[in-house]
């Protein structure tokens, strides 16, 4: 199997990014973790910062604890694991933390509120 220049093959034949950091060392990042680390960014960064049409924290705290019931060090945490695990992500720091706080956040969603709707809304 030939792999392009700049890239290495992992075990499931996916691509990652390959660098050289300053002590000669390769660290590989994948295009999947970049892609849903974006995607978790921006809708954290509306929750948290009210970018791209988002109500801001403060908005969205009002909608999780009043509407949803959800109590607040809770929806904090939700927030959080959307802003932060989105970054951690994107740049490959903490990226087993930030999956797992993803993840956590994603399987309290699908129980509370997508279950209704299947997998198709």
């Amino acid at each position: 199997m030939s792999v392009p220049t700049g890239q290495q093959a992992c075990d499931g034949g996916d691509f990652y990014v390959s660098q050289t950091d300053g002590h000669g060392q390769r660290s590989c990042h994948s295009y999947s973790s970049i892609g849903i680390g974006v995607i978790f960014f921006a809708h954290g960064a509306q929750k948290l910062l009210g970018w791209f049409g988002g109500y801001g924290f403060t908005g969205t705290m009002g909608f999780f604890t009043g509407m949803m019931h959800i109590p607040a060090p809770f929806a904090v945490l939700a927030i959080a694991a959307e802003f932060l695990g989105g970054l951690g992500l994107i740049f490959g720091l903490f990226t087993r933390v930030a999956a797992f706080g993803i993840f956590c956040n994603m399987a309290v969603a699908v129980a509370t509120i997508h279950h209704q709707f299947g997998l198709y809304i």
